[in-house]
């Protein structure tokens, strides 16, 4: 996902807080990202990925 050519895992997670939905990014290196859980996603105005259905991997281009 970062371009570094290591495997990174992505898994949905929630808050247990506020029960709200996200994403949780463990890139090949350890570095771990958030996204979601309650906090504004990428200042578009939503904070809770409930809505995902289904998470698929998309071939690099």
């Amino acid at each position: 996902m970062d371009g570094d050519h290591l495997p990174d895992t992505v898994n949905i997670v929630q808050n247990t807080g506020n029960e709200k939905l996200g994403l949780e990014i463990i890139f090949g290196n350890k570095k771990v990202k958030h996204l979601g859980l309650g906090k504004e996603v990428l200042g578009r105005g939503f904070d809770d990925l409930e809505w995902w259905e289904f998470f698929s991997r998309k071939p690099k281009t």
